[in-house]
């Protein structure tokens, strides 16, 4: 049996204020046409490397995946806060990230 591929795409980055809440998202594509995935995941680190959200299940509707973030998790302090967004598409394993940066008003 082959091995699922592993892809990684950049993603556009984000920017939050402390104590907002709001859904993080984006759309999988596959050959520049979006895909609904089989399953999703979300992992966020601070600049120092340490889990903010361990790696936690990702929401799927049609074809966006989401996670909702907040001051329980995220918006609490301001900083940069790099995203891992991991899904499977068939046998395929596919990553994706981009960065979340959280102001002060």
């Amino acid at each position: 049996m082959t091995p699922p591929r592993e892809r990684r795409a950049m993603l556009t980055n984000k920017v939050f204020y402390v104590g907002e809440a709001r859904l993080l998202s984006f759309y999988p594509e596959r050959n520049n046409g979006k895909i609904t995935p089989d399953s999703a995941t979300i992992q966020i680190v601070d600049s120092n490397g340490v889990d903010v959200v361990p790696e936690s299940t990702a929401g799927i509707t049609g074809q966006q995946v989401y996670y909702l973030i907040d001051e329980g998790n995220v918006t609490a302090t301001a900083g940069r806060y790099t995203v891992h967004w991991t899904y499977t598409y068939g046998v395929e394993i596919k990553k994706a990230n981009c960065y979340i940066i959280v102001k002060n008003e």
